[in-house]
This record gives C-alpha cells, sequence and structure tokens, in this order.
C-alpha cells in the first residue's frame, strides 16, 4: 500500500459550521507546499491534502470541479463524508464523475506535481498514468494574470443594477472601502469574485454562481451592484508537450475528463479556454 494512508476527505455539507471556501483550495494547491512540490518516491506512496468541507452554500459547482480535480492529480484516496441523500445532483455529479475517479485511482499510483504557474498565474499540473498516458488539470485560478489578460478596470464590467446580491445566492468574499474602481480592481485580483455591491464610500466583493451572477435580487439600501462578464474572465491556457514532459512531435489523443467527450489528436501543444476559477481536466494517450 505504500507509506501512507491518508485519505482525501471531501465532505459535503450545506450546514457546516466552519467555511471552508475557494480560498481553502488556492492556499493549498497555489503556495509552495513542499509535499505538493515534490512528489513521493515511488508508486502508492500518496500524501494528504487535508480533509475538505464544501458548503453548499459558500462553493460554486466550478469551483468543486476544479477542486476534484486538483485532487486527481494528487493520486491520494477518495472518501466523501454527508448525507448522499440530501446532495445536490450538480455536485453529486461532479464527486461522481468516473473519468476524474479513474485517474484519480490509475493504478500506477505516482503522484502528480505543478509544473506551471502559482498564486498569481494560470496553473498546468501533470500525473503519469498507465500505458503511457498523461493527466493535465489547467487551472484558471480567478488571479492576477491567469485572467484572459484583460483590464481589471471598468473594461468587462456591467452594471449598475439597482439591484443587490444577497449572501444566500452569492457569497460576500469580502468588503473594502473606496471607490468604485479600487473595487473592480480588489474583485479582479480576489479568488472567485464576479460581483460587487456598491455603496457610500466602499464595496463588498461577491463570489456567484454562475445561474446567479446574472440576476441579483436583493435591495440593500443606497447599494447597486455591478457583475465582470463571464467571457472576460475566461483565460485560454496553451499546454505545451515540453512542460508535460513528451517529445514535441508525439501525437497525443486528448479526452475531456469533465464532460467525457473526444477533443482529437494534437501535436506539440493543446489550447484550452478555462474561465475562472475553473479548470480543464485532460487525458492524453499517444495515438
Amino acid at each position: 500500500l505504500g507509506s501512507s494512508l491518508d485519505t482525501s476527505l471531501i465532505i459535503h455539507s450545506p450546514t457546516a459550521k466552519f467555511i471552508v471556501i475557494w480560498q481553502f483550495v488556492l492556499s493549498l494547491f497555489c503556495f509552495e507546499h513542499s509535499s505538493i512540490k515534490t512528489p513521493w518516491p515511488g508508486a502508492n506512496f500518496t500524501m494528504d491534502p487535508h480533509g475538505h468541507v464544501i458548503p453548499v452554500t459558500s462553493f460554486t459547482v466550478a469551483q468543486a470541479r476544479s477542486a476534484f480535480s486538483l485532487w486527481a492529480v494528487l493520486a491520494s484516496p477518495l472518501m466523501i463524508g454527508g448525507d448522499v441523500r440530501s446532495m445536490e445532483q450538480q455536485f453529486v455529479d461532479v464527486w461522481l464523475n468516473p473519468h476524474l475517479i479513474a485517474v484519480s485511482q490509475d493504478e500506477l499510483g505516482l503522484q502528480g506535481t505543478r509544473v506551471r504557474g502559482g498564486v498569481n498565474d494560470c496553473q498546468v499540473w501533470r500525473r503519469q498514468l498507465v500505458a503511457g498516458a498523461l493527466l493535465f488539470v489547467a487551472l484558471n485560478n480567478g488571479r492576477g494574470q491567469c485572467l484572459g489578460g484583460s483590464d481589471p478596470g471598468s473594461q468587462g464590467w456591467e452594471g449598475p443594477n439597482p439591484l443587490a446580491y444577497t449572501d444566500q445566492d452569492c457569497p460576500n468574499v469580502g468588503c473594502l472601502v473606496g471607490d468604485l474602481a479600487t473595487c473592480q480592481a480588489s474583485c479582479w485580483e480576489q479568488a472567485g469574485c464576479n460581483a460587487l455591491n456598491v455603496g457610500d464610500g466602499g464595496c463588498c466583493m461577491r463570489a456567484c454562481a454562475s445561474d446567479k451572477v446574472g440576476n441579483p435580487t436583493g435591495t440593500v439600501k443606497d447599494n447597486v451592484s455591478y457583475r465582470l462578464r463571464d467571457a472576460v474572465r475566461q483565460a485560454n491556457i496553451t499546454v505545451t508537450w515540453s512542460e508535460l514532459g513528451l517529445s514535441p512531435n508525439a501525437t497525443m489523443l486528448a479526452r475531456d475528463l469533465h464532460t467525457g467527450n473526444d477533443l482529437g489528436a494534437h501535436t506539440g501543444t493543446i489550447t484550452v479556454g478555462v474561465l475562472a476559477t475553473d479548470s480543464a481536466a485532460v487525458r492524453l494517450v499517444p495515438k
């Protein structure tokens, strides 16, 4: 079994007593943890990326999809804690994705590593699979330079809307004092933020699910709301064969593990479009 029986525990709870939101995932995968930078030597030696509590009020499906994809890279055992009878179907679909589970449990048992990026960049993770196959995960962490290259100022924003975002629909990820431009720039750098409630002298940043960001429903005295256009938050991430450890002339067949769709044959590079806080998980096999 190797040296460790540590388990990645995904606890799905709508009433968790402590809130672990997208920033927890970023703190684990974006920063320089040596246990993630350097893989354990040998098959089935796994590391422990900690328990993962997911209150559904503060985690979007895209963020859940990214977290599960990154967990699959690390090769740790998987468990789900919670009442599976009450889980929303959209989250069930993430946790029971057969394509990601298959690569997570790949019999080669090697831990993957990050080969590109950090706190403020798009990230690429690589894991070797059996029979010369590879898994790569491209993460748009919603920060800094991994935002499609657009200006973080007023360009890309829609508003003002006279209605405001509610805590139920769009969790609050921080408030600050400042003018509109300051608020927009701060949201751009805040992981998960895609909307603002703006009042006299300041704002509160919001992390809305995709089906909520376009439809604020609340009323807050003297507040209006703004939202980012989704297209602006997309990063087109080109992954090269050299960073994956492949020959530049190798032709690989690609499959999107989130959807199960075949992406065709690629030689040298592959480009994936990824919205903020979402990811692409792609399995490559030699043609």
